[in-house]
């Protein structure tokens, strides 16, 4: 689910955009190698363990040129609370032209009461940042993992349904757009279900 986002926003940035990528999991280095890998065609893998790739650093010299911003960020960039609130301010500051969460179980709900449950708190984030993409006329793409359940359940060419969005309905409620998505050996099935 990670590479597949991160192949997305590496497309849009590939076009002259602004985009930030929310990286709760990864290291910048991490994602700057996968970055490496999806525009040069580079090893991932040689990258990761320092093995020499032949022209990669010519590669590296040529985004230099570069005026669009591919901003990386993590929880500690935020204070280790990424809220809706600090991730429009992020993107007002960038000036950025799409946001990309590789998780969306990371953010703090603003809203949310002493009480509240994970599903209650995931609905609140995900209406708050459709209200936000609304608002900056921006695109955001915020990825969620599947119960195991609805995956092992599946027939072997089907992909995750929306009811097994981990713990929460109203993610598929709020989103414009909802992609599933499913490795299976050599094979990545990615379907539109809403």
């Amino acid at each position: 689910k990670s590479f597949v986002s991160l192949k997305m926003a590496v497309s849009i940035w590939a076009q002259a955009k602004n985009v930030g990528y929310i990286s709760p999991e990864m290291s910048y280095s991490t994602i700057g190698y996968r970055i490496d890998t999806l525009l040069g065609h580079f090893s991932n893998s040689n990258l990761m363990h320092g093995n020499d790739e032949e022209a990669y650093h010519e590669f590296i010299e040529g985004l230099k040129g570069k005026e669009n911003k591919f901003v990386v960020a993590t929880p500690k960039d935020f204070n280790k609370k990424i809220t809706v609130s600090k991730l429009r301010n992020f993107v007002q500051q960038y000036k950025l032209d799409a946001l990309f969460i590789d998780g969306i179980k990371y953010l703090s709900d603003e809203r949310g009461r002493k009480n509240d449950n994970l599903t209650t708190s995931l609905t609140n984030i995900s209406e708050d940042l459709m209200e936000l993409s609304v608002e900056l006329e921006i695109p955001v793409i915020a990825v969620v993992q599947a119960n195991r359940g609805g995956v092992s359940d599946a027939n072997e060419d089907d992909t995750p349904e929306l009811e097994t969005i981990r713990d929460s309905d109203g993610i598929a409620h709020n989103a414009s757009k909802v992609l599933s998505i499913r490795q299976q050996l050599d094979k990545l099935h990615i379907c539109i279900k809403h």
